[in-house]
C-alpha cells in the first residue's frame, strides 16, 4: 500500500487517505477501502482496511488477511471447541450455521463416584454429639455418638415443655424454667361440677340405645326420663320350653315305696314312704322311733 498523506478536514471528502472528524455530531474515523481483488500485495503485519466486497474489516496477520465478520468470529469460536479433551460430553462446532452441539455422552455416576459425593457432605461439618468419618476404602460412614447425657437443665425443659400449650379443664400447668418446676393451680373449685338429673338420664338412656335385645325392646324416652321395656310375643314357638327329659335332668325324681326296696340312690323318698318303712321297722324289732330319729 502506497504512504498516503493524513487529512483533517471537517467535512471529509478525502477517500484516499484517513480522515478524522472532531467530536460531535458527524464525527467518525474512516480507514482505507479496498476490495479482496485491491488487497495489497505485499501487506505489513497488522494492517487494517475495510474490505467492500465482503463488507467487513479485515487486518493482515503476516500469513493471510483476516475478515472481522460474523463468520470468522463463530470460525474463532468455533476452533476453542474443537480438538479439545471432553469427559461425558462431546463439542461440534457447525460451520454451516455457526452452532456448537453439545451432546452429554455419558450421565451414570459410577458407585465410588456416589460414595464420594454423599462422603463429601459428612466432611468438614459441625456435628454436634456426634461424629461423622467417610471412609473411602469400602464406601462407608461411620457415625459415633460422643455424647449421650442429658443434663438436669435438658430433662427439664423437655418435661416442661410437656405442659406447655396444652389444653387443662379447671386446672392450669405452668413450667418454670428458671427452678426446673411446675406449678399446678387448681381453678375454682366451687363451681357446680354436678351432673343434672337430665345428663344422668341421658348416659342411662344411651346404654339402653342400639343394643341387641332379646324377647324385650328397650326405649328410652327422653322427654320424660324414662327407659320403656316391652316384652316381645311370649305365645310364638322361639323353643323357649323345657322338654320333660331336660326338666327330669334337673328335677331328682321321687320314689313312694314303703318298704324302701329298690334302695335306689337316684331316687328321693316320699314323707309318707318314709314313715311307713320306720312303723314297720320299730314294730317288728322294737326299735324305739326317737331314737331313730334322734340318731338321724
Amino acid at each position: 500500500m502506497a504512504e498516503r498523506p493524513i487529512h483533517v478536514t471537517s467535512t471529509g471528502s478525502d477517500t484516499d487517505g484517513l480522515r478524522e472528524f472532531p467530536d460531535g455530531a458527524d464525527s467518525g474515523l474512516l480507514i482505507p477501502t479496498h476490495t479482496t481483488a485491491q488487497r495489497n500485495s505485499s501487506p505489513s503485519t497488522g494492517e487494517i482496511a475495510f474490505n467492500s466486497t465482503l463488507g467487513a474489516l479485515e487486518f493482515y496477520s503476516g500469513s493471510a488477511w483476516v475478515p472481522l465478520n460474523v463468520e470468522a468470529i463463530q470460525d474463532i469460536v468455533g476452533a476453542m471447541f474443537s480438538s479439545n479433551t471432553e469427559t461425558n460430553i462431546s463439542a461440534t462446532y457447525e460451520d454451516s450455521d455457526g452452532t456448537i452441539d453439545l451432546v452429554s455422552t455419558d450421565t451414570t455416576l459410577t458407585t465410588e463416584a456416589v460414595q464420594d459425593i454423599v462422603g463429601a457432605m459428612f466432611t468438614s461439618n459441625t456435628e454436634t454429639n456426634i461424629s461423622a468419618t467417610y471412609e473411602d476404602s469400602d464406601g462407608t460412614i461411620d457415625l459415633v455418638s460422643t455424647d449421650t447425657t442429658l443434663t438436669t437443665e435438658a430433662v427439664q425443659d423437655i418435661v416442661g415443655a410437656m405442659f406447655t400449650s396444652n389444653t387443662e379443664t379447671r386446672i392450669s400447668a405452668t413450667y418454670q424454667d428458671d427452678d426446673g418446676t411446675i406449678d399446678l393451680v387448681a381453678d375454682d373449685m366451687t363451681a357446680d361440677t354436678q351432673l343434672t338429673t337430665e345428663a344422668v338420664q341421658d348416659i342411662v338412656g344411651a346404654m339402653f340405645t342400639s343394643n341387641t335385645e332379646t324377647r324385650i325392646a328397650a326405649t328410652y324416652e327422653d322427654s320424660d326420663g324414662t327407659i320403656d321395656l316391652v316384652v316381645t310375643d311370649m305365645t310364638a314357638n322361639d323353643n323357649t320350653q323345657l322338654s320333660q327329659e331336660q326338666v327330669e335332668d334337673f328335677v331328682v325324681p321321687v320314689q313312694d315305696e314303703d318298704d324302701m326296696s329298690s334302695n335306689s340312690a337316684a331316687h328321693l323318698a316320699t314323707q309318707q314312704s318314709i314313715k311307713a318303712y320306720v312303723d314297720s321297722q320299730t314294730g317288728s324289732s322294737g326299735v324305739d322311733l326317737s331314737v331313730v330319729l334322734a340318731l338321724g
